[in-house]
């Protein structure tokens, strides 16, 4: 739809994560929750990737896919919760930085950049929660 109304695309923002089953560790975490937030965290960006790269390149001109990982992506773990987002947020990382050393290698017009916020109030948890039915009615 965006090339329909605006006949180009020059920026993509790759903004979406889900944390899973945030009170629980890497081994407490269920397969379906490890294969939510990888698919959504990792897989995500690849498939906005294929989405939107390729066509980007076609068309020319200066234009920028900027991934939003997060600072889990870049630092270890520290916490015995959590380890499946902090996973797919390291893998997100590594993708984005994949991504730009192929396109700087064959000199793309696609600028790739990776943004890695610290914690941000958001209702990531809440709703992350709330998917899984453990939110209070509160």
């Amino acid at each position: 739809k965006c090339l329909e109304k605006f006949g180009r695309v020059d920026l993509v923002f790759s903004n979406a994560g889900v944390i899973g089953e945030p009170d629980k560790g890497v081994q407490a975490t269920s397969e379906a929750s490890w294969r939510l937030v990888l698919d959504t965290n990792v897989m995500g960006l690849v498939n906005t990737i294929h989405a939107f790269v390729p066509t980007m390149e076609a068309q020319g001109g200066d234009c920028h896919f900027i991934a939003t990982a997060s600072g889990a992506g870049i630092y270890s773990q520290h916490r015995t919760t959590m380890g499946p987002y902090v996973a797919s947020k390291h893998c997100a990382v590594v993708v984005t930085q994949a991504l730009r050393t192929e396109l700087e290698e064959r000199q793309s017009n696609v600028k790739v950049h990776a943004v890695c916020p610290s914690v941000v109030a958001t209702p990531l948890v809440h709703t992350t929660r709330h998917f899984y039915g453990t939110q209070d009615d509160q």
